[in-house]
């Protein structure tokens, strides 16, 4: 379900003057993708602009992103460990170790048992 109708999106496509990026200002609206949106469109007899169209699954709202953003430096902050900052995400610690290495980021490191 959609928090607009798509009567409400085809006024407000209908009623922008840049198309193609009003296409993504609906999907991050709706929290969906450019595609369905574009679906809706289309099914009620408007012409798409030249674009790629991403599905929902590839097209993360930027509020999102920077919420997860956020989660991964409070992991930072309190000094958890890549495995610890995976398991409290609910990730894996490849995909942890992956973003950490994008944006710079340190975490502690894990200790290795003193017992030999």
């Amino acid at each position: 379900m959609l928090p607009y109708s798509e009567n409400d999106i085809c006024i407000i496509y209908r009623n922008a003057k840049d198309k193609k990026q009003q296409l993504q200002i609906l999907a991050d609206m709706n929290l969906t993708g450019t595609k369905e949106i574009a679906d809706i469109v289309q099914r009620y007899g408007y012409k798409l602009p030249k674009i790629k169209l991403k599905s929902a699954k590839y097209n993360e709202p930027r509020d999102r992103k920077n919420d997860r953003h956020k989660e991964y430096i409070q992991c930072q902050m309190e000094g958890l460990t890549l495995r610890q900052t995976a398991e409290r995400l609910g990730t894996t610690y490849k995909a942890v170790k992956e973003y950490a290495s994008r944006y710079g980021m340190k975490f502690e490191r894990e200790k290795k048992n003193a017992a030999r």
